[in-house]
């Protein structure tokens, strides 16, 4: 089963009981680290721009120059170092939080990230598409 087939489950609602509470602050949330981090390419940057613009958002972050927009995940991750939850932080675009989170869920396989011990912690990655 691939990674994308599971991000339904990944994205699941159900609550994992065990999970540490998050900081009200998300920066106060660990980076991930990856052995490569995920990076945005043409082909998706076009895509999320794409779907931005068929859902009425708009950029996050125009300049002068380009606009793009920043997906930001939370991911639960267990004491193996595998996610157990991954979910989108809302930007105002649901359909784009849902693109972005997909195309980490595609990186997994590159996450880096343990937490000390067995327990869960909560780790923070970003994927930003410009264009």
């Amino acid at each position: 089963m691939s990674i994308t087939a599971l991000l339904p489950i990944l994205m699941a609602v159900s609550p994992i009981t065990e999970a540490p509470p998050l900081p009200a602050d998300l920066r106060q949330v660990e980076e991930a680290q990856w052995t490569r981090a995920p990076r945005a390419n043409d082909i998706t940057s076009r895509k999320a721009e794409k779907i931005m613009r068929a859902n009425g958002c708009t950029p996050m972050t125009p300049t002068d120059t380009w606009e793009g927009v920043k997906i930001v995940v939370l991911m639960l991750v267990d004491g193996n170092g595998r996610v157990r939850r991954l979910t989108p932080v809302a930007n105002g675009c649901e359909a784009v939080e849902e693109y972005g989170a997909k195309q980490l869920a595609k990186h997994l396989g590159k996450f880096n990230s343990h937490p000390a011990g067995s327990g869960l912690s909560w780790y923070r990655a970003k994927i930003i598409y410009s264009w």
